[in-house]
């Protein structure tokens, strides 16, 4: 299958910038998630000051744990409400807390030890529900009469800590300052990465172009310079199949031309007799012309036409001497037109529309000539017609007709000079 130069560099372009794409959403992902941990880990830390308070607290009301009615009065409007608005304020963050972490980006995760993740799971888990489980415990131990509250009975439930809330909240903390930690490093390691990975992939496309496109024309220009100091016939070899290719065969074909055409012309002007230069004319463009089988010149005296040279010169006495008539479209086509060159794709079907065509007719019946090319010829006044041949329907293209009718000039001076 051949790809085209365009979509080659399309492909490669579209390809790094894929890659750098998601390379490029994977680590802003993963600073979003870190932004987004070291809040929570401040929240974690806020609560584990609060737990840090409570038990520091605890500690010290139960040292100063008062003896009288009136000390009693005092620790319950100010240790209590101290111990109420702290617990409002933990409510708020152990609610909140393990919802922002079980809502963490699980495709940053992949950055992560699996057993960190595991652990830190484990350790919010746990956290809610014993937190449940220290709020219940906490308020019974208060009781049901609030204004009366029974804050040595608190005091101790927080100090024994039972549910092990205070000391899982430590824990929660430690364990997701060590995520952060690693998140942060996973992070760095990333953007690096991705980093990297751009200025890879665009000394990797750099070299890829310079590869397939630069070097390549390189080749080509040389070839142009080795061409035009004299070199007729130099050859480029490309492995490619692309645009490129295309060029270095055209080139290949062009300078293959280039040095038949030459040949033809040094030895043109060698020869003496015109059965020889019907000869190398047949045999030197068959270089150019691909399925070239035949030649046949015309020469036409007054009005008779008349076959005079053919090559290969075998059979001629079929051919040569053999007149044309005046009115014979294969001749005649020139007395309506300024074109100097007739194409005949398929001679069956242009005898079998022209009954006129008798040569072509007999042609293609005698030598099974399938596709013509006839050439006017015209040097000090003398005229004349050169007829080429084709076994193949296929006929002449566009590039062939232009070689043959701009040697219009040479293959007249060559056969019809005297």
């Amino acid at each position: 299958m051949k790809i085209g130069l365009n979509k080659k560099i399309l492909i490669a372009g579209l390809s790094m910038i894929l890659v750098f794409t998601m390379l490029f959403w994977e680590s802003n992902k993963a600073i979003e998630q870190l932004t987004d941990d070291i809040v929570l880990s401040n929240q974690l830390s806020k609560l584990t000051q609060i737990t840090t308070l409570l038990k520091k607290s605890a500690e010290q009301y139960d040292i100063n744990a008062p003896r009288d009615y009136d000390s009693y009065n005092r620790d319950v409007k100010v240790y209590f409400q101290s111990l109420k608005e702290n617990l409002n304020t933990l409510s708020v963050l152990v609610e909140e807390i393990p919802i922002q972490y079980f809502n963490r980006n699980k495709i940053t995760n992949i950055l992560l030890k699996s057993s960190l993740i595991a652990e830190n799971n484990n350790a919010f888990n746990k956290l809610s529900s014993s937190y449940i489980v220290f709020n219940k415990m906490f308020w019974e131990k208060i009781g049901s009469n609030l204004g009366e509250p029974r804050l040595e009975w608190a005091n101790s439930y927080i100090l024994e800590d039972e549910s092990s809330f205070l000391y899982l909240s430590d824990q929660a903390n430690l364990k997701f300052h060590k995520l952060v930690i690693y998140q942060r490093k996973a992070t760095q390691w990333l953007i690096r990465i991705t980093g990297i990975t751009f200025v890879l992939s665009l000394l990797m496309l750099i070299v890829w172009f310079n590869q397939s496109v630069v070097k390549r024309i390189i080749k080509v220009a040389h070839g142009c310079r080795k061409v035009a100091s004299g070199d007729f016939g130099y050859q480029i070899s490309d492995k490619g199949s692309d645009e490129i290719k295309d060029l270095v065969q055209d080139f290949n074909h062009l300078s293959g031309v280039s040095k038949s055409i030459l040949s033809l012309v040094n030895k043109l002007q060698i020869v003496k007799s015109k059965q020889a230069v019907v000869n190398i004319i047949l045999r030197e463009t068959r270089d150019i012309i691909v399925g070239l089988t035949s030649l046949y010149l015309i020469t036409k005296t007054e009005n008779i036409a008349t076959v005079q040279l053919m090559s290969p010169d075998i059979d001629t006495d079929s051919f040569v001497g053999k007149q044309i008539l005046e009115d014979d479209s294969s001749i005649s086509w020139k007395n309506n037109t300024t074109l100097n060159e007739l194409q005949i794709d398929d001679t069956f079907l242009h005898t079998v529309s022209n009954k006129k065509s008798n040569f072509i007719k007999f042609l293609f019946h005698r030598k099974n000539i399938k596709s013509t090319l006839i050439i006017y010829l015209e040097h000090k006044g003398q005229t004349g017609f050169l007829i080429f041949g084709k076994q193949m329907k296929s006929g002449f293209n566009e590039q062939e007709i232009s070689i043959l009718s701009g040697l219009n000039s040479l293959f007249a001076t060559a056969i019809l000079a005297d």
